[in-house]
């Protein structure tokens, strides 16, 4: 079992490394055409509800995203870290209802209404690494997969097209993907129900 949790530290330090040689302009570039990929999707065009993580510095921007599904008039879901290993949604009428939270990450202020995750219509993910069959490796604290353990509607994921890698390391507690975006690709992945 220690070997597999090797495997996933060591493809999250060589993920990370070669994200901290990627050019700013480069970054800009990819963030840009995967907004114009996921913003066309019919899944996020019918979404009334839609849940977005809100992006650190090496991960795909969601802040602009996240403006443009607010001017559609969409409920914007922001995830929240409520207690240890669990995290809560909260809906947003812009980003000035965000505020550093756990790993100062930008959460929901307390002001804002919770919202069930079985009312989120559609989910917009981070990762470090993904597999064409939606295996997601994540910063490894689990909270994505305890959170969308049940969820049957879309789950998107946005990444850079090198973070999408052969095999990602996974046990049955994690959660696939539906459909990962990168600035090259849309990769649709079948959940073989």
């Amino acid at each position: 079992m220690g070997d597999r949790f090797t495997k996933k530290d060591l493809m999250r330090k060589k993920i990370a490394l070669t994200n901290g040689h990627f050019p700013q302009g480069d970054r800009r570039r990819a963030d840009e055409s995967i907004a114009k990929r996921l913003l066309g999707m019919p899944g996020v065009t019918g979404a009334r509800v839609v849940c977005s993580y809100v992006s650190l510095p090496d991960e795909v921007d969601t802040k602009k995203i996240i403006t443009v599904l607010l001017t559609q008039k969409k409920t914007v879901v922001v995830p929240k870290i409520v207690r240890e290993g669990a995290m809560g949604l909260y809906s947003i009428g812009s980003l000035d209802d965000l505020t550093p939270g756990v790993f100062d990450i930008l959460e929901p202020k307390e002001t804002c209404t919770e919202i069930l995750p079985a009312d989120v219509d559609l989910f917009i993910v981070p990762g470090i690494a993904f597999d064409r069959n939606g295996n997601r490796l994540g910063r490894g604290g689990g909270y994505y997969d305890r959170l969308l353990k049940n969820i049957t509607v879309p789950i998107v994921a946005l990444t850079y097209d090198f973070q999408v890698i052969a095999q990602v390391p996974h046990t049955s507690y994690d959660v696939p993907v539906t459909t990962i975006v990168t600035e090259l690709k849309t990769i649709e992945i079948s959940r073989g129900e």
